[in-house]
């Protein structure tokens, strides 16, 4: 079985009402433990070793410390991640969650799919939203590859919503753990990395409408350069 059947068979055995019912009572976001068999990841967790020198290391004070790989190293290295991104019934899925029409950023976009990669004692990255530098509303599908590690990705929920109470909720981002989220709703944070220990994250980005001026890709490009994959990768992909 291939990612894209392994995405299709891990939503048909979804309740779909239900998970639906929790991404908006949590305020856009939801989290799906083992979503996909472990022994199904495979064609990506299996290829991982093989880009350790293809990840940039990047260290911004206050910010975060940890590596990252971005789509145009994982179009060419695992077909498999842009099969999956792109996988009909994914996205489908993705339409009915969030009640919205999702389109796939565009090929330039380094950021579409990357690997959050934490693999040094004190890795970690601080609170933040994910911001957008489109005209439309950004979400971010985020799957556990590998999680051999006590951190945690921690996100408050409510943060936006003077009517509730904010709760905080710890994410053990297991092999197989699919969460999505609204990136405009979502504050959250991953908890420092322990002494040999690693964290792996798949993340894919989906926006309802992908344009964006010429400044906002400028922008985009210079923080994806400066905190994730630095200015070759981002603005001279191989």
């Amino acid at each position: 079985m291939n990612l894209v059947e392994s995405i299709a068979s891990a939503i048909a055995r979804l309740d779909i009402d239900e998970v639906q019912r929790q991404y908006f009572f949590q305020d856009e976001a939801v989290i799906i433990d083992s979503f996909i068999p472990e022994a199904e990841l495979a064609p990506i967790v299996g290829k991982l070793d093989g880009l350790r020198s293809m990840m940039h290391r990047s260290r911004v004070p206050g910010i975060k410390k940890s590596s990252s790989v971005n789509r145009h190293v994982l179009d060419r290295a695992i077909p498999a991640v842009r099969e999956m991104y792109q996988s009909p019934a994914l996205v489908n899925f993705l339409n009915g969650l969030t009640d919205r029409k999702l389109q796939f950023c565009p090929q330039a976009d380094p950021h579409t799919c990357t690997l959050y990669c934490y693999l040094d004692e004190g890795d970690y990255f601080a609170g933040h939203y994910d911001t957008n530098y489109y005209r439309g509303t950004r979400f971010t599908v985020l799957l556990g590859l590998v999680n051999d590690t006590q951190s945690k990705l921690v996100a408050e929920l409510y943060k936006k919503d003077d009517s509730r109470e904010n709760r905080v909720v710890e994410i053990a981002l297991k092999p197989g753990t699919l969460v999505v989220f609204n990136c405009h709703r979502l504050y959250h944070w991953v908890t420092p990395l322990g002494k040999e220990e690693e964290r792996i994250v798949l993340a894919m980005e989906y926006v309802t409408d992908p344009r964006r001026s010429r400044f906002q890709q400028l922008v985009s490009n210079i923080k994806d350069a400066v905190i994730y994959f630095g200015f070759k990768e981002t603005f001279n992909p191989r």
